[in-house]
């Protein structure tokens, strides 16, 4: 219904900002995600986006689809699942990624060859303890035994306009790490906590 081809592995990058701007780093990291072979649906809850702008990720995306800010992250997210009818069929990956952190340092490529789904079906980029273990939901990877999973469809059925900030970070970043574990999924992360402060203590100390 959309126009939106995709191919097997979609990306479903969200952004907001007030004035529907894409800021320049941001069509740096789309055409990182794109020449990786995927397919990128920009999914803006500016409710408007700037002509020029969405001529220029038109280029580098699958799709741009535009909301209001209902849901926040989530929300988009959510939308993006159902407008594109994911999974699709030939659907082997689906990322979430936001707009929140441009990076990581390294050249994404080398990230991305890093996702490996016989090692885990659910990958983060780094994870978090605070008030229950989860993924950082600036960047998930769902592999394909994630996204053919019951629980992939029901988590994401279930994700409303959510109130505040603060709700959707409890109900929703936390609540979707602990329902795929709950459903028997691996869940992963590239740079796991204890390698990140070992890097930032050798920083300081070389420093």
């Amino acid at each position: 219904a959309t126009g939106i081809t995709l191919g097997p592995k979609v990306v479903l990058f969200l952004h907001w900002d007030r004035g529907g701007r894409v800021r320049e780093a941001l069509f740096t990291y789309i055409a990182q995600l794109a020449s990786s072979g995927r397919s990128v649906v920009f999914i803006t809850n500016a409710g408007k986006i700037e002509p020029n702008a969405e001529a220029r990720l038109l280029t580098l995306c699958a799709g741009v689809l535009i909301r209001r800010n209902i849901g926040y992250d989530f929300g988009g997210w959510r939308d993006g699942i159902e407008t594109l009818n994911l999974p699709q069929p030939e659907t082997e990956e689906i990322i979430i990624v936001n707009d929140s952190v441009f990076g990581p340092v390294r050249p994404l490529e080398a990230t991305l060859l890093r996702l490996d789904y016989t090692d885990a079906d659910v990958w983060g980029l780094t994870e978090s303890w605070q008030r229950r273990y989860h993924l950082q939901s600036y960047f998930v990877a769902f592999g394909p035994r994630a996204i053919r999973s019951p629980v992939f469809r029901k988590f994401w059925s279930q994700v409303i306009p959510a109130p505040s900030k603060t709700y959707v970070i409890g109900k929703y970043e936390i609540g979707m790490t602990q329902a795929m574990i709950k459903a028997g999924l691996r869940v992963a992360v590239l740079w796991p906590y204890e390698m990140l402060t070992k890097q930032i203590t050798r920083d300081q100390l070389a420093g």
